[in-house]
């Protein structure tokens, strides 16, 4: 009795010692967030760097998982997106069909067009039939309720050079972001004007598979807690977001 007795116990410190040693084995694999989105400004830099990168860092960091950045076209990250190739993009609100929302607002994309001094802009009207170039897309005829021919670019300043050329009639993007390309071209800033447009909420959207649904809660509950305890505040205001930005956002939530 004793002896089995022994052989038990002995096998329970083998199987808890190999249940330890799988949380802590620095061999096994662990799970990953990939995160899709091109460059942008200050939101989304290289070096997992960027206001939006870092915070989603953040959020998942407790969880032990790896965050992993990939920087592909925002047409491809789409599709990947709905496929679960990647877990997590960021687009404008209740615009993207087929994937899961964040509860919470991360950013604001505030649409202005830039175009000549020499074409007129009298309001989304002017677009219509007109080529547009932008940076992707957002849906942003659709969003804008004009129809007009669309010219990917994959940098605000080339669509400034296209503006120059006659290429293309207007470009549309963030007011801030258009007005930092403009000064990347080296073009005259006398040759041009930008008219806004409207404001919109930005959220982080999810693939519709099991680790989307997952990453989504995570996400969810963390942002809750890191606005309750301010980290959110000082992270943002750390990354170079003002403090009217970051209120404007809050409110919004």
């Amino acid at each position: 009795m004793k002896r089995l007795f022994a052989i038990c116990l002995l096998l329970v410190f083998c199987c808890a010692a190999s249940v330890h040693a799988d949380e802590d084995d620095p061999w096994k694999a662990r799970d990953s967030v990939i995160f899709g989105m091109p460059f942008l400004y200050q939101i989304v830099q290289p070096g997992n760097s960027g206001v939006i990168t870092s915070l989603l860092e953040t959020v998942y960091a407790p969880d032990n998982l790896d965050f992993i950045h990939k920087p592909l076209p925002y047409v491809r990250i789409l599709e990947a997106l709905k496929k679960g190739n990647i877990h997590c993009t960021l687009a404008l609100k209740d615009r993207i069909d087929g994937v899961l929302q964040g509860d919470v607002t991360v950013v604001t994309y505030d649409i202005a067009v830039a175009h000549l001094r020499t074409t007129p802009f009298a309001g989304v009207q002017s677009l219509a039939g007109r080529r547009v170039a932008a940076r992707f897309g957002f849906g942003l005829s659709e969003l804008l309720g004009v129809p007009f021919q669309y010219q990917p670019i994959y940098a605000l300043s080339s669509g400034f050079h296209m503006l120059d050329r006659d290429h293309v009639k207007f470009v549309l993007g963030d007011r801030r972001l258009l007005r930092h390309a403009m000064w990347e071209s080296h073009l005259s800033p006398a040759d041009f004007l930008f008219d806004d447009i409207g404001s919109y909420e930005v959220r982080v959207i999810f693939a519709p598979t099991e680790k989307g649904r997952r990453f989504l809660e995570i996400f969810n509950s963390r942002m809750k807690e890191l606005r309750a305890s301010g980290e959110i505040q000082t992270l943002m205001l750390s990354m170079g977001v003002t403090e009217a930005d970051l209120d404007r956002i809050l409110k919004l939530n």
